[in-house]
C-alpha cells in the first residue's frame, strides 16, 4: 500500500547497484509465508488486485487499468530486476497458500545501504495485522548482519491504514513531499516520507 509499486528504472538517487543474491530465501511468519514473486504468480496477483481494485486505486496510478496482461509484463520486468539485485519482490501467502498480498525492496543501493520499502495486502484480509508482520519479517531480513542500513517508504497522505503499518515498525515520519505523484483521478498527491535505520526495527 506504501509506494509507486508498478515503477522501475532509476533510482532517486540515480542509479541502482547489487545488493542481494537472486536466489532469495523464503521467509517465514508464524501465520505467512514470504515467497519470491514469479511471472506464475500473475493470474493470482490479478485476482488481487480485481478484489482491492477501489481501494488500491486510491493510491496506485496504475490499480484502475491494471489486467493479467500488464500484471506478466510486470513480473517478467520484476523477475529481470530480481535476477541482477536492484528488487526483491515477495508474495504474501497464508498457511493455506492464498496469495493475500506482496511486499518488497525496491532502488536497492548497495553503496548507501539503503532501499525503498513497498507493500499491498488484499482488502478483504485488513484488519488481522498480516500486513504488519508480513513486513517486519523482510524488513528484519533485510536489515540483518552484512545488510542494509536504511530502509525508506513513500506514502500518500490519506492513506492512514499504511502509515499505521510503519509506525507500527518503528518507522519514522520525516517530512512531506508535495505533489510527488500526478493520480490521474485524484490530481496531484502529497506523500509523507518515512524512514527506518538500522537497529530501530520494533518488534
Amino acid at each position: 500500500m506504501a509506494t509507486l509499486w508498478f515503477q522501475l528504472g532509476v533510482s532517486k538517487t540515480g542509479y541502482n547497484k547489487r545488493m542481494i543474491s537472486p536466489l532469495l530465501p523464503v521467509l517465514l511468519t508464524p501465520r505467512l509465508i514470504l515467497r519470491p514473486m514469479t511471472a506464475g504468480d500473475s493470474e493470482a496477483v490479478t485476482r488481487m488486485i480485481s478484489v482491492s481494485r477501489e481501494s488500491f486505486s486510491r493510491w496506485f496510478t496504475w490499480a484502475r487499468e491494471a489486467n493479467l496482461d500488464s500484471v506478466r509484463e510486470y513480473s517478467r520486468r520484476i523477475e529481470e530486476a530480481m535476477a541482477v539485485g536492484t528488487t526483491s519482490q515477495y508474495v504474501v501467502l497464508t498457511h493455506a497458500y492464498s496469495l493475500v498480498g506482496r511486499v518488497g525492496l525496491m532502488e536497492i543501493d548497495t553503496s548507501a545501504r539503503c532501499a525503498e520499502l513497498g507493500y499491498m495486502l488484499r482488502t478483504d484480509f485488513e484488519g488481522q495485522g498480516l500486513m504488519t508482520e508480513a513486513a517486519h519479517r523482510l524488513a528484519s531480513h533485510a536489515l540483518g548482519p552484512g545488510g542494509l542500513h536504511r530502509l525508506s517508504a513513500y506514502v500518500d497522505v490519506e492513506n492512514i491504514g499504511s502509515q499505521r503499518v510503519l509506525s507500527r515498525l518503528g518507522f519514522r515520519q520525516e517530512g512531506t513531499l508535495r505533489h510527488v505523484v500526478q493520480h490521474p483521478e485524484r490530481g496531484w498527491r502529497d506523500q509523507h516520507v518515512y524512514g527506518l535505520l538500522e537497529g530501530e526495527l520494533v518488534g
